[in-house]
Order: C-alpha cells, then sequence, then structure tokens
C-alpha cells in the first residue's frame, strides 16, 4: 500500500471535468477553423469554414450556458471572458 491514497472523483466532478475539456476542445477548434477561413481562397472552402465556424460557435454557447447552470462559473474559460 502505498503512502499516498488516491479517490476516485465523484460523478460530479467528473463530469464538470468533461464540460471543462469538451469546452477547451471547442476552442481550438475554433481557432483552427478562423485560421482556416482566413487562408481559404476558394468560394467554396470559404462557405465550408463559415459554417463550421457557426457550428462550432453554437456548441461552444451550449456549452457555456451548460458549465452555468451547473455551477462552474469557476472554469478557467470564465475568466477569460470577464
Amino acid at each position: 500500500m502505498g503512502i499516498f491514497k488516491t479517490r476516485e472523483l465523484t460523478q460530479d466532478e467528473l463530469r464538470r471535468a468533461e464540460l471543462q475539456e469538451a469546452i477547451v476542445d471547442v476552442r481550438r477548434e475554433l481557432d483552427v477553423a478562423r485560421n482556416g477561413f482566413q487562408n481559404a481562397s476558394e468560394p467554396e472552402l470559404v462557405d465550408a469554414a463559415a459554417f463550421q465556424i457557426k457550428a462550432l460557435e453554437a456548441r461552444y454557447s451550449y456549452l457555456l450556458r451548460v458549465a452555468r447552470e451547473e455551477g462552474c462559473d469557476s472554469f478557467p474559460v470564465f475568466k477569460t471572458l470577464r
């Protein structure tokens, strides 16, 4: 038996961790999509990038709303929004 015991995350803690990870992932995907939009030269690629950005922004808004509703205002992402 080791000196340090690790405890298992509760369902609530696990949900919050997954939510925070999803928010970080969507922000990263948004950065990539916006970069792709800036570098697109063909009209079809510009359209595709614009649709992708719009979809990611909708997902990002949803995740932020869920995080607020679940009392996750302490997430680092909320500090960058203020």
